[in-house]
């Protein structure tokens, strides 16, 4: 009877850690994201830096091409070349906008449809944000 008890006692936390590492999926491999998202480009706002950039090296890495998207040109440049450093298999585009200015559907349909029109986008992150600090508006 002791030997079931400690048998019991042993197997219950493997079993826990089986079960803590499938529902983390630990033993699952890394997402494939071509597979599961087929097309040639990945759009990424607010790309020139932080998590942009961050997220624009990961999709390189997938295989995307890049299209970077932010509203200084200069940065924009710097990060795309940081993009193709590390991925000279892929492709950049660069296009510079303020999306703040972009009140209404028209103005993303004039200014910012005619730059993507031509891609095969599979994956849009949109990363851009505008900090508040100093104004609340309810």
């Amino acid at each position: 009877m002791t030997t079931l008890v400690g048998l019991f006692k042993i197997t219950v936390p493997i079993f826990g850690l089986i079960k803590t590492m499938w529902r983390y999926k630990v033993w699952k491999p890394s997402l494939n994201l071509k597979t599961r998202y087929p097309g040639r480009w990945a759009v990424v706002t607010g790309a020139s830096d932080g998590i942009g950039l961050g997220f624009c090296k990961v999709l390189a890495r997938q295989g995307y091409d890049v299209c970077l998207v932010s509203r200084n040109q200069q940065k924009l440049e710097d990060a795309a070349s940081i993009v193709r450093e590390e991925n000279p298999n892929i492709q950049t585009k660069i296009v510079t906008c303020d999306l703040t200015s972009l009140t209404c559907y028209k103005d993303y349909e004039q200014k910012l449809y005619p730059e993507l029109d031509e891609l095969d986008v599979a994956i849009l992150i949109n990363n851009a944000g505008v900090s508040q600090q100093g104004r609340i508006s309810w």
